[in-house]
């Protein structure tokens, strides 16, 4: 049976840590609540995969997606939002984040709302927590407003995290290359071009390119850095421009492999962000404003601008998205069916969890086929330069004997 690491609230609102054997972190918390306690955090012991998931929880994104749950945890089990503020900023190990809490526990109780208090620090919070807390408390749901955009934030989290994982290995693997043939250039290479030379023997084609391109890099790489670094600045600064940037988000769209894979994200995302929002009884127009800014793609945001325009001109939602001729059609015709039905928001979420599972599988398809693409184009580099060592090294046996 493991062992787990967990923390409690007393009924006196104390925080204990303790230790304790359970079958898992659902029978914990049934065992601390007949002992009228209300379970916070739960850990496996001497679990590396806990002790990584803790890790990632102290910084970023992580931090704050714990602190809104357990925020709206304590709310919900009747503690007021001061106090919850104080016992969640207790468990937090990010300072930063501490600290904002505190700020915030102090702000509410001098009289602020805590919406109004997390607007004060747009460092930690966004304007769509603001907003969305700001619903909550107006509908007297702040507990289930908080624990919702908890929820919201780690399936964001989870997408983002699934897409650079899926990275990491092509990464690994030109990484890997890109050494190999510096190496074999600059370590293997320079010691059998004097041989020759003592032999009296003409160095051969493929070494003598080899080490004039290493020479060139050595000799000009500063110029070649200079030049890289001004590319990278002009092209960002172009991409400053909203005509040529919006011209270069549709054309990534466009991309094979890649585009589906963009659409899918931001489709989730978009999703997801206004579902929750009108899930907390915002309106669908002041929603569909906060998705925006969820949204990284200039062309799709665009789209989404003009569909917002239609809304508040009483068009539907599903007849908007349609005609901007981006957005994907399954996404307008669920929204559609939630629209008749009057379940958009619960349609939206529904939605989310599809492109979700969608760009998680197109991204597989893509790094199934970007990992022996550039599997084969790194060896048949690399096999090249050992080609030529080894041409190299047969015609000094043949010199010798």
């Amino acid at each position: 049976m493991p062992r787990f690491r967990y923390s409690f609230v007393r009924s006196d609102g104390v925080v204990v840590h303790a230790s304790a054997d359970s079958e898992d972190a659902q029978a914990l918390a049934l065992r601390v609540q007949r002992e009228h306690g209300y379970l916070l955090h739960a850990t496996p012991e001497l679990s590396w995969r806990a002790w990584l998931a803790r890790l990632r929880l102290t910084t970023g994104q992580s931090s704050l997606i714990l602190a809104l749950h357990e925020l709206g945890s304590l709310v919900k089990a009747g503690l007021p939002v001061d106090r919850s503020l104080a016992v969640v900023a207790a468990l937090l190990p990010d300072l930063g984040l501490r600290v904002s809490l505190l700020h915030l526990r102090d702000a509410v109780r001098r009289g602020a709302t805590l919406a109004e208090a997390m607007e004060a620090d747009p460092t930690q919070f966004s304007a769509l927590h603001v907003n969305l807390v700001r619903a909550g408390e107006i509908g007297g749901t702040l507990d289930d407003t908080l624990l919702r955009l908890a929820e919201h934030l780690r399936q964001q989290n989870a997408l983002r995290s699934q897409i650079q994982t899926a990275l990491i290995y092509p990464a690994i693997l030109v990484f890997v290359g890109i050494s190999a043939l510096i190496l074999l250039a600059t370590v293997v290479l320079p010691q059998l071009a004097p041989i020759f030379v003592d032999a009296g023997q003409k160095i051969p084609l493929s070494i003598r390119l080899t080490l004039g391109g290493t020479a060139f890099v050595r000799n000009f790489g500063w110029l070649i850095a200079i030049a890289l670094v001004a590319s990278v600045l002009l092209i960002r600064r172009s991409l400053e421009r909203p005509d040529l940037r919006l011209r270069w988000d549709r054309f990534k769209l466009k991309l094979p492999l890649v585009g589906p894979v963009i659409l899918a994200v931001q489709t989730a995302r978009f999703a997801r962000t206004s579902g929750t929002l009108l899930k907390a009884g915002m309106a669908l127009p002041a929603a569909l404003g906060l998705a925006r800014q969820t949204l990284t793609n200039r062309a799709l945001d665009e789209a989404l601008r003009v569909a917002t325009l239609g809304v508040r001109g009483g068009r539907p939602l599903a007849e908007a998205l349609l005609a901007s001729g981006l957005f994907p059609a399954l996404s307008s015709q669920l929204i559609s069916v939630g629209e008749e039905t009057g379940h958009l928001d619960e349609m939206l979420l529904h939605q989310a969890e599809l492109f979700e599972r969608s760009g998680a599988k197109r991204l597989e398809n893509l790094v199934a086929v970007l990992v022996p693409t550039l599997t084969i184009a790194v060896g048949a580099t690399v096999a090249s330069v050992l080609a030529s060592i080894l041409l190299a090294v047969m015609q000094l046996n043949q010199l010798a004997s």
